[in-house]
């Protein structure tokens, strides 16, 4: 019974694995194995198991091929954040792994949690002219469109899946940082996607596109999400 249940449990962590780009072949199957060994053992469900495998691909793959670690990385923190949203994980150990992450790249911890935390994937609000800017009284929200991820700034080499069609950035006047960020995406899909950076980096999925948008329609449906009035200021 117990070697079913554990036969049955890497099935299900290795049936996962692609999602963040990678399969078991690329990964090695033997050291795949004796991760999951740990993840066993820690009573990791199979959702957390897969992305402990995922972070310590990432971390094989820095020593090597940093362009291919930032683009594991960058999928699985979008794949982690879809999973958090669905309570599939658990999200103190989600920061753990997170944190780890930081660390194999060199960012401090303590810096990146007093402020907003920029990743790969999120979209490049200063490589293009904003089209809408508007102030308020502590923030000024900034709209942009057609913006390519920060993967390339973070290290990355070559095209990155992601793309932003439209983005609506509310920057804090005291820090010059985002607060959030709200996105109409495409890239991962053959759809397009909308969604919301929060003040900690967190990225936020709220579904796919269902209707032709306006730049002044994505406008309004931003305000609403960023909290803000849907009339000019």
């Amino acid at each position: 019974m117990f070697f079913n249940r554990r036969k049955k449990y890497n099935g299900k962590v290795s049936a996962l694995l692609p999602a963040f780009g990678f399969d078991l072949e690329e990964a090695g199957v033997m050291k795949t194995l004796n991760v999951l060994d740990i993840a066993w053992q820690q009573k990791y469900n199979e959702y957390e198991g897969a992305l402990y495998v995922s972070y310590l691909v990432v971390s094989g793959y820095l020593k090597r091929d940093k362009n291919k670690a930032l683009e594991i990385l960058d999928q699985t923190k979008f794949v982690q954040q879809d999973w958090l949203s669905k309570g599939l994980v658990d999200q103190a150990l989600v920061q753990r792994f997170t944190e780890k992450a930081n660390e194999w790249l060199g960012i401090d911890n303590d810096t990146e949690n007093k402020g907003f935390e920029f990743t790969p994937n999120m979209p490049d609000i200063m490589s293009a002219q904003p089209v809408v800017m508007q102030e308020y009284d502590e923030t000024i929200l900034i709209q942009v469109e057609n913006v390519p991820s920060l993967f390339k700034k973070f290290g990355g080499e070559g095209e990155h899946p992601l793309f932003y069609l439209q983005v609506a950035a509310l920057i804090s006047k005291t820090t010059n940082k985002p607060i959030a960020i709200f996105t109409l995406e495409t890239g991962m899909t053959d759809a397009n996607f909308f969604g919301l950076f929060e003040g900690t980096g967190k990225h936020l999925n709220l579904g796919k596109q269902d209707r032709e948008l306006s730049r002044q329609d994505f406008l309004e449906l931003a305000k609403e999400k960023l909290g803000l009035s849907v009339t000019t200021p």
